[in-house]
């Protein structure tokens, strides 16, 4: 768990999404949870959607199982649909 958050603190810092990935991956995560590879895959970039994914999940824009180590293999859901919003 502390590996995990420390990746996700990796990530607080601001970001500028030039390549407009942000939309995209909230779209993705609307729906049912989805494992991370392949919310990041559905991205021409994916390594970049993957940096983006982990400061979305930093700032509770995403949700995962924080109980659970991150990795490909991790669910992520949108995190209104959690919060009901």
């Amino acid at each position: 768990m502390v590996t995990t958050l420390d990746t996700l603190s990796a990530q607080r810092r601001p970001l500028t999404d030039h390549l407009g990935l942000i939309p995209g991956l909230l779209a993705t995560a609307a729906g049912e949870p989805v494992r991370l590879a392949e919310l990041v895959g559905q991205s021409a970039y994916p390594a970049v959607a993957r940096a983006f994914a982990i400061h979305l999940i930093w700032h509770r824009r995403l949700a995962i199982d924080l109980a659970r180590p991150l990795g490909d293999d991790t669910l992520v859901w949108h995190a209104a649909a959690e919060a009901g919003w």
